[in-house]
Order: C-alpha cells, then sequence, then structure tokens
C-alpha cells in the first residue's frame, strides 16, 4: 500500500482543465468553449450575446477599458463581451438554440386534446363543437408538418 502512495505522489503532474484559469476573468476553467479556455459563466455569457444579438454599452462612457475579473465580470457587460472576442471567442462556434423534444411536444399535444373532448362533450353549442373540431384539426396538421 505505501509503494503505491508513493507512487502517485511521485509520478509527474499534468495540469487538469480545472487548474487551468478562464481566460476571460480568470476563474477556474470548465474547459474549452467556443475554441479557448473558459468558465460556464463567461461562456453562458457568449452564448446568450451571440443567440440574442445584444448590443451593450460600457458602464464607463469615455474609456471602454473595465477589468474583467472574476470578482466584477456582471459589471461592464460590454467590456466582457469586447474581452471575449479579444481573447479569440468564436461566435460562430455559438449553435442555434434547440426546440423542445418530440416527447414535450407529444405531451402538450394529448394535453390540448383532452381539454378540447371534455370542452366539446360538455357544450350543448353548436358553434363551440365546431370550433373543437377545427382546432383539433389544425393541431393534426401542425404534428404532420413536424414530422410527428
Amino acid at each position: 500500500m505505501d509503494s503505491y502512495l508513493t507512487t502517485l505522489q511521485n509520478r509527474p503532474r499534468h495540469p487538469r482543465i480545472l487548474d487551468i484559469p478562464c481566460v476571460v476573468c480568470n476563474d477556474n476553467s470548465s474547459g474549452k468553449h467556443y475554441g479557448v479556455f473558459a468558465c460556464d459563466g463567461c461562456s453562458g455569457f457568449f452564448k446568450r450575446s451571440i443567440r440574442k444579438t445584444r448590443v451593450y454599452e460600457c458602464t464607463d462612457r469615455y474609456k471602454s477599458i473595465c477589468s474583467v475579473e472574476k470578482n466584477n465580470r456582471n459589471q461592464c457587460r460590454f467590456c466582457r463581451l469586447k474581452k471575449c472576442f479579444e481573447v479569440g471567442m468564436n461566435p460562430e462556434a455559438v449553435q442555434n438554440e434547440r426546440g423542445p423534444r418530440q416527447s414535450t411536444i407529444r405531451k402538450q399535444f394529448d394535453i390540448a386534446m383532452k381539454t378540447l373532448v371534455q370542452k366539446s362533450s360538455k357544450s350543448t353549442n353548436l358553434s363551440e363543437v365546431t370550433q373543437c373540431d377545427k382546432t383539433v384539426a389544425m393541431m393534426d396538421i401542425n404534428l404532420k408538418f413536424i414530422n410527428f
């Protein structure tokens, strides 16, 4: 047992991903995001900024050189995004947001169908029943359109 512990202690230590700092704010990196080692906070900020095409203004209107460190990275979004670009984050690597899963769509469809059936069975008004039939037909068309 002692020889095993000695071997573990004496082997060369390779840097772990967590030992590499985020190139934007110097927090602990969680791996490579958009081409650079970044923390989850900076990678999420960059992703949201690109997806929503955000345009920020610097909090210090004249300098645009605010400090972007772990403890103050949320104070100036303009300078944080600027630093993301300066360190080489690739906006083309940001993927489009995914839609809901098919199982979620199916559950929503089932709930809507139950509601419509309950409404049409309780209604004595012919126009309400006809409207429910139209809604069911439209939902059916939409499901076929998304290859359900």
